[in-house]
């Protein structure tokens, strides 16, 4: 019976040293917070349990994993990202060695490339600036665009001056808010299967998979050097704005109106644009890493469709068709302008010539 009562009697003293206990780990846990990995093999709450017990001695059967719920509610939560998805195109094509050996001495050397056959198509590197515990992305392409996850527009800014530093071409084109770039809400949502596009917003599981971000970012990239080619195409309707208005008030013959360098001029700006767009670019090739990596190709032709790519290439080659009727019609009227001349001149030739056998018929 006395063993009886020093046992009832030590139950408040063994609950007041489990609470002490307890409220230890907690101060403990607030000074030094533990983050979660998910290379772990415990869920969120042993880790932290484990972690604790380990440091101070602590039972694992001592904890109650609830405690812990609160901490582990914010990991799986979706998040946005801050400066979402960024995307534009400044000139026709980078030289990506160069521009490689300058972004190996400004982060260090941890840049990833991504070749086509012997040349480098894409470059990669984070972003020197962090979102809470992640770092934001960039992607380098050979196309001559540059495409941004969770950048802050002070450091886009910054970018767009080295792309204008290593454009292969020399050719840098204003830039146009509306012509030459995208700009994609961002969320990360690790409960989800994979990621997709849903109203303007792309949504991702895993912020760090990189070859998921590459896909879509190939995607823009593609989109954008198609936008630049489009505001070339603007500029070359403005030039011959004056066309149609010209022939229907049969005002062509006017010099002042359309030279003829000005049209040999429009005839090689046309021909070097198509050129551009169906011979020597890839902008309806299918990347390298799509055939790799099947698993990323649903998300780049969602990417595709969401941009209609397929559909601004038909349109922009049906642009090129008008033009080039128009300057056809413009060489063909020129060349009825130079016969004109030449017949004129034969007749004026043929009727001196009738004078000057009357002048000797009659001397």
């Amino acid at each position: 019976g006395v063993v009886l009562e020093l046992r009832r009697a030590m139950v408040p003293l063994c609950l007041a040293r489990r609470s002490l206990r307890r409220l230890h780990l907690r101060a403990w846990l607030t000074c030094r917070p533990i983050r979660y990995m998910s290379s772990e093999r415990y869920s969120p709450a042993e880790t932290l349990i484990r972690q604790a017990s380990k440091d101070n001695e602590l039972e694992i059967g001592e904890m109650d994993p609830s405690d812990f719920e609160s901490n582990d509610a914010d990991i799986t939560k979706p998040w946005v990202v801050e400066g979402g998805c960024y995307a534009y195109c400044l000139t026709f094509q980078l030289d990506m060695a160069l521009l490689k050996a300058r972004l190996d001495s400004l982060y260090d050397g941890d840049v990833r490339k991504y070749s086509k056959g012997s040349k480098i198509d894409a470059l990669h590197v984070q972003s020197k600036a962090h979102y809470g515990s992640e770092r934001g992305h960039i992607f380098y392409f050979s196309n001559g665009a540059t495409v941004f996850w969770g950048v802050p527009e002070q450091d886009r800014e910054e970018s767009k001056s080295l792309l204008r530093k290593f454009g292969a071409d020399r050719k840098t084109v204003r830039m146009n808010e509306d012509h030459k770039r995208h700009d994609f809400a961002c969320q990360v949502d690790p409960s989800i299967d994979k990621a997709f596009f849903k109203d303007d917003v792309i949504e991702l599981k895993d912020w760090n998979n990189i070859l998921e971000l590459l896909a879509v970012s190939y995607g823009l990239a593609q989109s954008t050097q198609l936008s630049l080619f489009e505001k070339t195409i603007d500029g070359l309707i403005e030039k011959c704005g004056d066309v149609p208005q010209a022939i229907a008030d049969h005002s062509i013959m006017n010099k002042s109106s359309l030279s003829v360098a000005k049209l040999k001029k429009l005839v090689a700006e046309l021909l070097e644009v198509r050129v551009n767009i169906n011979i020597r670019s890839d902008i309806l090739d299918k990347p390298k890493i799509v055939w790799d990596v099947p698993d990323v190709e649903p998300i780049y032709m969602q990417c595709i469709e969401e941009v209609e790519l397929y559909k601004r290439h038909e349109l922009v080659n049906a642009r090129l068709e008008i033009i080039k009727e128009m300057l056809e019609i413009l060489n063909s009227e020129h060349q009825n302008r130079i016969g004109h001349n030449l017949e004129k001149y034969i007749i004026g030739l043929i009727a001196v010539e009738i004078m000057i056998s009357i002048m000797h018929f009659w001397s």
